[in-house]
């Protein structure tokens, strides 16, 4: 079975595009990407208006390393001298770009319109990736309390 999306053809400046212009057309504004290539990740920063307040989000998308491609075209990595070709691993690495911009657009227009037709709040769609003060999204801020044992999600302020 194939991942969602996994043979797409959309380019990543395609997907990148639509994106914006789907944040800009629900009201978002201070739209910036962020690419790191020696973890393999993409960051996407939003902030939209609420009641509250501005809002700022990250989303943070994994497009694969060359390790990755490389396992994928050889099945699980062995020692030897026959390495996959230089050119095939770029596509390999190329196609998980473009996938996971895909997916995250989708993942955006799914989410954007739920909250425009009243089906969930803009909290309920993006409080894992509201930003704190701290620079650390909501997510980050829990998944480590979770990771180092932590049996409850807020302290006590006795």
């Amino acid at each position: 079975m194939h991942a969602y999306a996994d043979k797409t053809t959309v380019t990543v400046a395609r997907s990148r595009g639509q994106i914006d212009d789907l944040l800009r057309d629900f009201g978002c504004d201070g739209i910036g990407w962020m690419e790191d290539q020696r973890h393999s990740t993409v960051a996407l920063t939003f902030r939209w208006p609420s009641d509250a307040g501005d809002r700022m989000a990250r989303m943070v998308i994994n497009t694969g390393s060359t390790l990755d491609a490389e396992s994928h075209l050889g099945g699980q990595r062995r020692y030897t001298y026959e390495e996959p070709p230089v050119t095939e691993v770029k596509k390999v690495v190329r196609q998980r770009q473009r996938s996971a911009h895909r997916l995250l657009f989708l993942k955006l227009k799914a989410d954007l319109h739920a909250v425009r037709a009243g089906l969930i709040s803009d909290y309920d769609a993006f409080l894992p990736y509201l930003i704190d003060a701290s620079g650390k999204t909501v997510s980050e801020q829990l998944r480590r309390r979770f990771e180092t044992g932590a049996t409850r999600l807020i302290e006590s302020q006795a």
